[in-house]
This record gives C-alpha cells, sequence and structure tokens, in this order.
C-alpha cells in the first residue's frame, strides 16, 4: 500500500465505504457493487494474486455484487444475495483454480442473533 494517496483516490476510497455500509443496511444491491470497489489495495495487490481478474468476473457474472482482497489478502470475499452465495463461492473458486491458483468455496451462514455472551 502506497505511504501517500492522490487525494482523488482518498475521497473515492470514502465514498466506496460509505456506499457499502448504506447498500448493505438497506439491501441495496447497486450500492454494494458500487462500496466494493477499492482504490487503495486492490491496484497493488491484485497482481499477487494469480487468477484474480478473472475471479473477480467469474463472481460477478454468478451473481455477486462485487469481488475484493479480504484483508491483506490472498482470500477473496464476495457479496452475494443469500440464495446464490454457495454458486458464487464455486464460480471464483474453480475460476482461481483453473489459473493455477487452487482454491475452496467458503460460504459462511450469516448470523442474525447478534452477540451472545457465553461461558459466564
Amino acid at each position: 500500500i502506497p505511504a501517500q494517496l492522490p487525494r482523488g483516490d482518498a475521497i473515492g476510497q470514502a465514498s466506496s465505504s460509505a456506499a457499502l455500509l448504506l447498500g448493505l443496511t438497506v439491501g441495496d444491491g447497486d450500492l454494494i457493487s458500487h462500496g466494493m470497489i477499492d482504490r487503495i489495495a486492490v491496484p497493488v495487490r491484485r497482481s499477487l494474486i494469480e487468477g484474480y481478474d478473472e475471479a473477480v468476473q467469474a463472481g460477478v457474472e454468478a451473481g455477486a455484487h462485487g469481488v475484493t482482497i479480504s484483508g491483506a489478502g490472498s482470500t477473496l470475499v464476495a457479496i452475494a444475495p443469500r440464495e446464490g452465495t454457495a454458486e458464487v463461492a464455486d464460480a471464483i473458486a474453480r475460476s482461481l483454480t483453473a489459473c493455477g491458483n487452487p482454491a475452496q468455496a467458503l460460504s459462511p451462514e450469516v448470523v442474525e442473533s447478534g452477540m451472545e455472551v457465553s461461558g459466564q
């Protein structure tokens, strides 16, 4: 990640973050898609993940609102409608594997109950 960013990239990243948060809050796929655009980490790190561009395309074609690098990498994360998550995960994993980057598809469940304290 660069030590300094162009002002436009910093503003664009803040815009994406706000769109993602609002999109997730109200369930708006277009806002989520906009919010998944990363102007800081992805341009630098995408070349470190063999098949990244192909995997993003495969995930979006399978129904994801967006696909991006999770954290420092090398994991990819996608946001998709609940009923299509397994198909999206499988498409991304197949694409990465076809590019010589063996991948495993994971589709974790969403917890809707909120935080629980255990072990008390």
